[in-house]
């Protein structure tokens, strides 16, 4: 039963994005994996981590030439994700056909599916924590190791 719900519900998706280009078709798929708003997502990952605080000062106002400069280095941060990103949707134009592109937001657009999007940022936050509350120490003492 669920197999025939999911393949009535492929099958309207199908039709409903038949209209639609191979390209637009990938902006759909990027934006329902959400890769399009990971910009974003990664500035403020970026902008609530130790590693930040350090390089900027926890507490400490910047310079007005300071905040400039940082701001323009999160812009040029930006900037080129775009262009990797357009980069990646033509490597999906190029290695998928467009009815598995529809077959992908057909999935995505399925519980599985936006469960899935949901929950891998989560894991990816949770797996960051992991690696550098237990073996962030350890790397490094391997690659102190190595140095010598």
């Amino acid at each position: 039963m669920k197999i025939l719900i999911l393949l009535l519900c492929s099958f309207s998706i199908l039709l409903d994005t038949s209209a639609q280009t191979k390209t637009e078709s990938i902006d759909l798929l990027f934006h329902l994996t959400k890769k399009d708003s990971m910009v974003e997502l990664n500035m403020k990952k970026l902008m609530e981590s130790p590693q930040f605080s350090a390089f900027v000062g926890k507490n400490v106002a910047l310079s007005g030439s300071d905040s400039i400069m940082l701001a323009k280095r999160i812009e040029y941060i930006k900037s080129l994700y775009r262009k990797i990103l357009i980069e990646e949707k033509v490597l999906y134009d190029k290695h998928f056909t467009h009815t598995e592109i529809l077959e992908m937001i057909a999935f995505y657009q399925s519980p599985t599916g936006l469960k899935m999007v949901n929950e891998t940022n989560l894991i990816q936050t949770e797996l960051q924590k992991i690696v550098m509350e237990k073996y962030a120490s350890e790397m490094v003492q391997q690659m102190m190791n190595t140095k010598k």
